[in-house]
């Protein structure tokens, strides 16, 4: 059982500016709800095949996932995937449009239940990823639009990052 959706907004700032923001794994615990940690694996810039490792808060526990950069197209699109979690697989592609001065971001999402507790509850499964995917993007616009300290002060990811 697979489900699909798309999520958009508009942002009063340049579409490599988003991009840029939006491709920083340092960012991401900062404006992604659950999101305790991400760290780049490997060295080198972030680009196609570069590999992070999120860790997501939930009902009482940290969850580790390594995800992958497929598409990377600076300033128009990127897209990412979870690797080697066997209970779901996630697919993201993130396209920018520059529009009216500012940028049109759109995520285009696949989420794919494997385990069968994920499927028994892919409807609360499917409700929190889409209600967590808008809450996503208008923490960016506010902290592109209103400065990085918009949703409060940021935490330091380090404290909580992984070993």
């Amino acid at each position: 059982m697979q489900f699909d959706f798309e999520e958009t907004i508009w942002i009063a700032r340049p579409p490599l500016e988003v991009f840029e923001f939006m491709t920083t794994p340092s960012n991401w615990p900062h404006y992604a709800p659950g999101m305790v940690a991400a760290k780049t694996l490997g060295e080198g810039p972030v680009g196609p095949g570069t590999q992070m490792l999120i860790s997501i808060g939930m009902l009482g526990t940290t969850v580790d996932i390594k995800v992958e950069f497929e598409e990377f197209e600076p300033g128009k699109v990127f897209s990412s995937r979870n690797i080697e979690d066997p209970k779901i697989m996630t697919v993201n592609r993130t396209t920018l449009v520059e529009e009216k001065g500012g940028t049109r971001i759109t995520r285009a999402s696949t989420i794919e239940p494997r385990a069968v507790f994920v499927h028994l509850t892919a409807p609360l499964v499917r409700a929190a990823v889409r209600r967590n995917a808008k809450r996503e993007f208008e923490n960016v616009k506010a902290m592109l639009e209103q400065g990085p300290d918009a949703l409060g002060p940021r935490r330091d990811p380090a404290a909580v990052a992984p070993d």
